[in-house]
């Protein structure tokens, strides 16, 4: 297919990554920096456009992936599913509930494939351990994600990106929810500290540190900790479960192994990296027209953007917030 690439920021990198990996054309991309153009450009060899308008009407996509800044997700999406376009939507699917359900609807009546960029649902050993957990009593699931990032201005500009909630720690909502189900209640806790060195743009209004507490509709408790740190440091990204007769204790960067007990027998799952497993199911199912197929659909998305954007209203109002 002739994949067109909305949005040539950092994250672009990664996907041109993954389809690269996958033998895939990139055939035409777009960006309003023209210094990010001529990277991605240079570095495809693709036909560039200065506006996504343009890249639809005369790039000629089979498909595309829509790398932008949460708030113009939704036009955009909008306008490749109208032209019956499958869409690779990078998370969170939307700013807001109300252009998340737009979108959600949109797939609906175009009957169009639409996967959401929540890579570690792509992880091949989450299936399992929603299996292994199903039936047992869940107390504790926790995410750790210690790490650096790029300070982009719209992610350091919490009304417009929603911070490290959205951005980051909306991955480990993601991951928690697909294995244990959803949130009823949250609380949050946040520290605005300059922990990520010169990643950092000064005047950056986001917590740098956050504590997210769950508490899950079938009576568990999850936490998702994030911290925005310099690069030359140590990070973490883990997950642990732990259940009746059974814990897990997952690595979720760079390696992707999940290994415990359960009932007294061992458990030792691996799996690829998800960013290049999540787009080859996405590729998968655009060709087979299979909107179940994807690793995270807009409406399985839309539930952790409701849980995240709980989590934020958590954080001003430094109460439990119900979902």
């Amino acid at each position: 297919m002739r994949i067109g690439l909305i949005g040539c920021g950092w994250i672009a990198e990664t996907h041109l990554e993954s389809l690269a990996a996958l033998g895939e054309e990139v055939a035409c991309v777009c960006d309003p920096d023209p210094g990010r153009l001529a990277w991605a450009t240079g570095a495809t060899g693709a036909e560039g456009f200065a506006d996504w308008q343009s890249l639809l009407e005369r790039g000629r996509p089979d498909a595309v992936l829509v790398l932008t800044p949460p708030r113009l997700h939704r036009d955009v999406t909008l306008a490749a599913l109208e032209r019956k376009l499958p869409v690779y939507l990078e998370k969170p699917v939307a700013r807001d509930l109300a252009d998340a359900g737009v979108i959600v609807d949109a797939v609906a009546r175009t009957g169009v494939v639409c996967a959401i960029g929540y890579q570690w649902r792509a992880i091949d050993w989450v299936p399992d351990l929603r299996e292994l957990f199903a039936e047992r009593a869940l107390g504790l699931l926790t995410v750790r994600m210690f790490g650096a990032t790029a300070g982009r201005p719209w992610f350091v500009d919490q009304a417009a990106g929603g911070g490290q909630v959205l951005e980051r720690a909306s991955h480990g909502i993601d991951l928690v929810q697909a294995i244990a189900g959803p949130s009823a209640r949250v609380s949050a806790t946040g520290a605005n500290v300059p922990l990520a060195g010169a990643d950092r743009p000064a005047g950056s209004e986001i917590d740098d540190v956050l504590a997210l507490t769950l508490e899950l509709e079938r009576g568990a408790v999850a936490t998702v900790q994030v911290v925005w740190q310099r690069d030359d440091l140590q990070r973490s990204y883990e997950l642990n479960v732990i259940g009746d007769g059974a814990r897990v204790d997952c690595v979720l960067d760079p390696d992707f192994r999940a290994t415990g007990i359960a009932d007294g027998a061992a458990v030792d799952l691996t799996s690829p990296h998800p960013s290049k497993r999540g787009m080859e199911r996405f590729l998968a199912a655009a060709r087979a027209g299979d909107q179940s197929a994807v690793a995270c659909t807009p409406a399985q998305a839309t539930a952790s953007l409701a849980t995240a954007l709980a989590c934020e209203q958590a954080l001003v109002t430094g109460g439990r917030v119900t979902v």
